[in-house]
């Protein structure tokens, strides 16, 4: 076996699903901009994981087009909230909040 093309693989796949995760997170920072404005009256920061918790991912029916799913986060600070952001295909649709 031929261990080099192994480990190229292995960091493509990586970086693939690095990219991947990215595009999801930038999908979903204008829902979380517009929550932490209007829920908690501050700016989200560059680096949303400093105040979020990604706690959920979620496909409905993997059959439908054009495809729902979800992603869910939660704040780290002093308010907690669970912000979902639901998607229609790539469209990133308005946060639902949870105070409880």
């Amino acid at each position: 076996m031929d261990v080099s093309k192994n480990w190229n693989t292995r960091i493509c796949r990586t970086a693939r699903r690095r990219k991947w995760a990215n595009a999801i997170i930038e999908a979903c920072r204008p829902r979380l901009e517009n929550v932490f404005l209007d829920w908690l009256e501050q700016r989200l920061p560059t680096d949303i994981f400093s105040v979020l918790n990604l706690s959920g991912f979620s496909v409905e029916d993997p059959q439908e087009e054009p495809i729902r799913w979800v992603v869910s986060f939660e704040t780290t600070g002093d308010k907690w909230l669970g912000i979902t952001i639901p998607f229609v295909g790539d469209t990133a649709m308005e946060a639902e909040v949870d105070t409880c």
